[in-house]
């Protein structure tokens, strides 16, 4: 199983990206590519909340640019994907429905692990974040939608029974 990992990625514009011909051969040639997928898909009527720092959104057309560079998988625990609120997160959610995401979502969905097979080879990856805006970190916030936290109490006792389940654990 070959896994490539990339970090942040903002898509404003997918035209003026470009990646050099080696690097294209390499997400080819991969099983799985995983990029920090940095801030959330911005529909017209998005509202940025109201925060420390910018208020980063991608473009609507960030899908496209994915699916053309062989993108699968969103790591989306990081200090902007709630940027534009829960109706951001939703919509971006919505949007790339056919990318299987990590790290975000309501308490249960951001705290579990994606797991890929590969044969015999089981994969589990986990999308987390330091404490910043939109982290779950409370028992109250069960019930919001945000993303992991990396020192959350439970991360230890998560990890440790996901390793009985898989061959290998990437945070």
């Amino acid at each position: 199983m070959k896994l490539n990992f990339m970090g942040d990625l903002v898509i404003q514009n997918p035209k003026n990206i470009r990646i050099g011909e080696n690097l294209k051969d390499c997400l080819e040639k991969s099983n799985y590519n995983i990029v920090n997928f940095e801030a959330p898909v911005r529909k017209e009527k998005a509202v940025p909340e109201l925060k420390s720092g910018p208020n980063l959104c991608q473009s609507i057309d960030s899908q496209t640019w994915l699916s053309q560079n062989n993108f699968q998988i969103l790591a989306m625990a990081n200090n902007h994907i709630m940027d534009y609120g829960t109706q951001g997160l939703e919509n971006t959610l919505s949007y790339l429905k056919n990318y299987k995401h990590i790290g975000v979502g309501n308490w249960e969905e951001a705290y579990r692990p994606l797991i890929i097979e590969e044969g015999n080879l089981k994969v589990a990856l986990f999308s987390m974040a330091e404490l910043q805006f939109g982290i779950l970190q409370d028992e109250d916030d069960r019930d919001k939608q945000g993303c992991a936290w990396i020192n959350h109490a439970s991360v230890n006792e998560i990890i440790w029974q996901t390793k009985k389940e898989v061959d290998f654990v990437v945070m």
